[in-house]
């Protein structure tokens, strides 16, 4: 049981589970609708919210890449913050 919750905690199962989001999703989108890729350009492009999206996803990528001093990154940020009562 314990090998179980290990692997059903792991960073690779959720990204796995991302992954099949994401495929579920636009699969689902293809033939009514929008898919995750349409809406991410068109946010880009939008005057409003081209600031927002590419912020965040600049920030989300250099989080990813450990590129952010962790006293910058808002998801290490986050992540103290909820493990702090711990």
């Amino acid at each position: 049981m314990g090998r179980l919750r290990k692997v059903a905690r792991s960073g690779s199962t959720g990204w796995a589970l991302l992954a099949l989001f994401v495929v579920a999703w636009d699969y689902g989108q293809l033939k009514k609708g929008e898919t995750l890729s349409s809406a991410f350009v068109r946010g880009v492009k939008h005057p409003v919210g081209r600031w927002p999206v590419t912020l965040t996803w600049v920030t989300l990528t250099l989080h990813l890449f450990s590129r952010l001093p962790q006293r910058y990154d808002p998801f290490h940020q986050l992540a103290r913050l909820v493990t702090r009562g711990d």
